[in-house]
């Protein structure tokens, strides 16, 4: 079971954490994908899903930013039997007075 690391934003090369352990992860390069910032479009989720279908579900998925919290829908729908959840995050603020997107980081 591999860490895998979803780049998006392109941060994850400057920083080391994962690479204690070599080969122990793999990076999945997005950083070129269009229509994923924040939101996701139809086409851009169809693309994300084919490219994590092979890695399945198990192990520690690294997100990016809280810009990509739709990511771990992708990974969830991929179980097919009831678990237990553990969801960490660390965001800065999502107040938007033009969006009816909820963010948890602001409900309570």
């Amino acid at each position: 079971m591999k860490t895998v690391i979803m780049n998006f934003s392109g941060v994850y090369p400057e920083e080391d954490f994962y690479r204690q352990k070599a080969g122990d992860y793999e990076m999945v390069d997005f950083t070129h994908a269009e229509g994923v910032n924040c939101y996701c479009t139809s086409e851009a989720e169809q693309e994300i899903k084919e490219r994590i279908r092979a890695y399945g579900p198990c192990g520690i998925h690294f997100l990016d930013s809280g810009n990509y919290h739709y990511l771990s829908k992708f990974w969830m729908e991929m179980i097919d039997t009831p678990f237990p959840f553990f969801f960490l995050t660390i965001t800065q603020t999502c107040r938007n007075p033009h969006s009816l997107a909820f963010c948890p980081a602001e409900a309570g």
